[in-house]
């Protein structure tokens, strides 16, 4: 029952993962940033067209000062190689995961009471959720069969560290875990 109520924020919280990773891929980290910055505009879009209110002239200001500084980080010179320009595709993925973040936000002050109120137990099911959508998403794009290749065969005649490895995903499980 709880897994079906936060199905709309699992989903969101995905989405924004894959997003961000794309975003990622296709530009460089400090324009990741950039895009990342129409977080701010977004959310106050998403409140207020869910909480059917109207933001006030000051955060209208704000958002719009945000903006604009999203439009001249965007923006380039001449002297920028062309290897460092953003894709208007890596935009738009800039673009999706700022609205997932944004949506996300809304969606976790509604799913609260469906854990009763603890923040913890909402970043358990999220998290959870996500690891079993990502994982289903990995076996359908053949990832997984691509990582066990990797660990049997060895990469170019490379043995596996499992060590490095196994801490590796503890760590950041971890820490990924509280900073969520």
């Amino acid at each position: 029952t709880t897994a079906r109520k936060l199905a709309p924020l699992v989903l969101v919280d995905t989405a924004g993962f894959i997003f961000n990773a794309f975003c990622l891929r296709d530009i460089e980290a400090a324009f990741y940033q950039i895009a990342r910055g129409l977080v701010l505009p977004l959310t106050i879009v998403v409140v207020a067209i869910t909480s059917h209110s109207r933001p006030s002239w000051s955060v209208i200001g704000c958002a719009a000062i945000v903006t604009s500084g999203f439009f001249l980080g965007v923006s380039f010179s001449e002297d920028i190689p062309a290897r460092a320009v953003p894709t208007p595709l890596g935009l738009l993925y800039g673009l999706l995961s700022s609205f997932s973040i944004a949506l996300h936000a809304v969606l976790v002050k509604s799913s609260l009471p469906h854990v009763n109120g603890s923040s913890t137990v909402l970043s358990y099911w999220s998290n959870l959720g996500s690891a079993v959508l990502l994982g289903c998403l990995a076996v359908l794009k053949g990832e997984a069969h691509e990582f066990l290749m990797m660990v049997s065969n060895g990469n170019a005649g490379v043995r596996w560290d499992w060590k490095t490895f196994v801490y590796g995903n503890i760590i950041t499980g971890i820490f990924g875990f509280l900073i969520s």
